[in-house]
């Protein structure tokens, strides 16, 4: 069962956003963590174990038909 295209959309952008930030950051522990929340929940919602393919799932649920 798939997440909402909202929930979907937002635990996406939030895991950008942690991305850029420890992008920007490497050393901040507070970006490390950020990144190490949005990443495992991203994970969770789309059922995958690894980020990059949580990442693609989320695009390809984004992407798919209403």
């Amino acid at each position: 069962m798939l997440p909402s295209r909202a929930r979907t959309r937002e635990a996406l952008a939030r895991f950008r956003v942690a991305r850029e930030r420890l992008a920007a950051a490497p050393g901040d522990r507070a970006a490390r963590s950020a990144m190490d929340d949005a990443a495992y929940t991203l994970c969770v919602l789309m059922g995958r174990s690894a980020v990059h393919e949580a990442v693609l799932a989320a695009e390809l649920h984004l992407a798919g038909p209403d």
